[in-house]
């Protein structure tokens, strides 16, 4: 393809870019949808989407029509003509491939596009690509409020989940990692942004984009209304971000960049695909340097690569004849419901045990009746595992859902400390006490409540633990804010997360 400064630039559909200024050798290279001026600025350029709104989606037989034409072009200038009305340069090698089908064959980039290229992107509108009669502007106090909130925030972050966040109004433009984009989208620039005081508008049309990648990273069936529903609100996040960051100034179209408008690929690349992160490049990059790394010889690279990976696939089958060779990896279960394993008793003497124990007694006269004696059969925890090796300990929890069936969220609650109750040998309970979080309530794309009132605790078996999730604290309200680990993050290594090594106890 010819890149995304080309007129063709978007490599999904034949839409044309447009341009920003009406200067001299000023590029076709933004994609909004409905630009201001726009028969002054890009007369030739149509509408992306029609009063159907669906795009002209490239097709395999014209690409390789086009193809065919480029070869038996004759002259450069022939070449550059057809490149400019094609978007195509040239024949990739993927395309002698009986595999090869134009355009998915090249998925969308589940991380670098919404995590590298969109979510910085936001980040500089706010800060430094706007003044303070837009909308949109984050004032230098307000970005640092927020960013010192959200360096302060990983305290109360699962260690599991990645490694500590960085103020991005100090360290924007100090290599800020993948993972630390992330955490900004799914779980601090909303919630943060509702506290301090952010744009609610801004916020809004944010929220709608974190919504719009969640959608898109998760591992779920979709059926066809479920794509149609995430199309339209696709269709009405760009619209929306059009009115916000480029209103009716047609200088400001160069906003919208490519990555926002491919965004609208989603929906369509999971009826190819699937869900985004089967299309991660992180993957490729990954393997292209764990063998760089491993390259040792200068004069012969590629026989040096050659038998690096015969040497591997050498070791992957001796696995797989002889099992009992492979060490074994922790296997992380899928399903919600986990059983728990002690791990360490909690220190002694604690001024809380004696009303925690109380509780336990209590849950224990009306669940289990039966059980006599019961207070010189409990141990106290203070850490247990899960069976995915997330550690409960002191963390917010989440829970199986309420028996009302009429209720939408799930339970939320702070384990304090846990409790087993040998009965006898085969017969052993095991029990949470908690700290329950009420009042919760969705507001954009969060889930947020208010810590029970009074300290009132209470308790119900550790088997309806489902998962630990984060959580925010607001200082300037008593909003509690739920962090649930993102699908995306467990695609990245503990090296890319920064996390050293899985918690150990």
């Amino acid at each position: 393809m010819s890149g995304h400064s080309a007129l063709h630039g978007d490599r999904f559909t034949m839409v044309q870019g447009a341009r920003s200024s009406l200067a001299k050798g000023a590029k076709c290279q933004y994609y909004p949808l409905a630009p201001p001026e726009n028969d002054l600025y890009n007369p030739d350029r149509l509408s992306p989407l029609s009063e159907s709104c669906s795009l002209p989606y490239r097709r395999q037989e014209d690409y390789f029509q086009t193809l065919d034409m480029l070869d038996k072009a004759k002259t450069k200038k022939e070449r550059r003509e057809l490149s400019k009305a094609t978007g195509v340069s040239r024949t990739p090698l993927c395309a002698a491939s009986d595999a090869f089908l134009h355009p998915s064959f090249f998925p969308l980039d589940s991380f670098h596009l919404p995590f590298e290229n969109c979510a910085p992107w936001f980040w500089d509108m706010w800060t430094s690509d706007s003044d303070s009669t837009e909308c949109i502007h984050m004032s230098p106090s307000l970005a640092a409020a927020l960013g010192e909130r959200v360096s302060c925030a990983y305290k109360t972050l699962p260690p599991t989940f990645c490694g500590p966040i960085r103020d991005p109004h100090l360290k924007r433009q100090s290599q800020y990692k993948m993972f630390e984009w992330m955490a900004l989208v799914f779980w601090y620039i909303v919630p943060i942004g509702l506290e301090v005081g952010m744009n609610q508008q801004v916020l809004k049309n944010f929220a709608e984009f974190s919504e719009i990648i969640e959608f898109g990273m998760t591992i779920k069936a979709r059926s066809n209304k479920d794509l149609a529903l995430l199309y339209e609100k696709v269709y009405h996040f760009l619209m929306d971000f059009e009115h916000l960051y480029i209103g009716g100034n047609p200088e400001r179209v160069y906003r919208a960049r490519l990555c926002i408008f491919q965004l609208i690929h989603i929906p369509i690349h999971i009826r190819w695909n699937g869900s985004m992160r089967m299309g991660s490049q992180a993957t490729v990059e990954r393997a292209i340097g764990e063998m760089g790394h491993k390259i040792r010889s200068k004069k012969s690279p590629f026989a040096n690569l050659t038998n690096i990976i015969i040497e591997r696939e050498i070791a992957r089958i001796l696995g797989l004849l002889y099992p009992e060779l492979v060490v074994t990896q922790v296997k992380k279960h899928s399903h919600l419901h986990s059983v728990f394993t002690g791990q360490r008793k909690a220190q002694q003497n604690d001024p809380h045990e004696s009303i925690e124990r109380a509780a336990v007694l209590s849950y224990l006269e009306q669940a289990h009746p039966d059980i006599h004696d019961a207070a010189k059969k409990l141990t106290r925890y203070g850490k247990l595992r899960l069976e995915n090796m997330r550690t409960l300990q002191s963390r917010a929890i989440e829970a199986d859902r309420a028996t009302d069936s009429a209720t939408r969220y799930y339970r939320w609650f702070e384990a304090l400390s846990f409790y087993e109750v040998v009965c006898n040998k085969r017969d052993i309970i095991r029990l949470v006490v908690f700290q329950q979080l009420q009042q919760v309530e969705k507001e954009l794309c969060t889930l947020r409540g208010i810590w029970v009132e009074n300290g009132e605790l209470g308790v119900f078996p550790i088997s309806k633990v489902v998962d630990v999730v984060g959580i925010w604290e607001s200082d300037k309200s008593n909003w509690v804010y739920i962090l649930r680990k993102h699908p995306g993050v467990d695609v990245l290594t503990l090296e890319e997360r920064d996390v050293s090594q899985p918690a150990q106890d």
